[in-house]
């Protein structure tokens, strides 16, 4: 349960390192899409794009949960991200973006098996940042939604877990097409009870629109 969370979390946050694109001058953090640095103005993606991305192809996002009395480990086949710009950054500053949806689906879960197929995802939009670090890459930070899933309880019944808020970093890397990987990224458990306090995120997204993307700094 807990890892099918991470797993949310961390779709969350590639869609969102891809979404923080916004116009700026060739001396300031922006998102471009060809590899030329300074980015050429008419190349600049400009601030209110939509930026869509989903887990990379033949991958899986994995939530690793540990400490609590069932301590499933979730794998999600399918996962989708939607995030909207909102700022071009600038000199200094990250360039930043909306989490403005999130899917997860096709999950299938060991110890135990059985938990729920797909997320349930509350809390959007959130708020990030991408920080240019070199080349044409970044980190990316923001802000996690709440994502709930269910598994099955040994002693009966089910057991509904919910894992996010905080903020969760991963790198990103510019590319064609671009790619934010989470390896291993903690994620802050919502439940008490019977749910795991402990949970790592591991997956990687590629943007499919812009077909190409690039962080470049100053």
């Amino acid at each position: 349960m807990r890892h099918i969370k991470t797993l949310g979390v961390a779709m969350i946050a590639v869609f969102a390192l891809v979404a923080f694109a916004g116009a700026s001058t060739a001396s300031a953090d922006v998102l471009c899409n060809v590899n030329t640095n300074p980015c050429p103005t008419g190349n600049i993606v400009a601030s209110g794009t939509t930026i869509s991305a989903r887990l990379r192809t033949g991958s899986s996002a994995v939530l690793q949960t540990s400490g609590g009395f069932i301590n499933p480990t979730l794998s999600c086949a399918a996962s989708s991200v939607t995030l909207r710009t909102t700022s071009a950054g600038g000199t200094g500053r990250p360039v930043t973006g909306n989490l403005t949806g999130l899917t997860f689906s096709s999950c299938t879960s060991t110890n135990p098996s059985g938990c729920s197929a797909s997320a349930t995802v509350t809390g959007l939009p959130t708020s990030g940042s991408l920080t240019w670090t070199s080349g044409g890459n970044g980190t990316l930070s923001v802000t996690a939604p709440t994502v709930t899933f269910t598994c099955p309880n040994p002693l009966g019944g089910t057991i509904t877990c919910s894992y996010g808020t905080g903020t969760v970093s991963g790198s990103f890397t510019g590319n064609t097409p671009a790619t934010v990987s989470f390896n291993g990224v903690p994620i802050r458990s919502l439940s008490g009870g019977l749910c795991p306090p402990t949970t790592r995120w591991t997956a990687t997204y590629q943007v499919d629109s812009p077909a190409s993307l690039y962080l470049f700094g100053p």
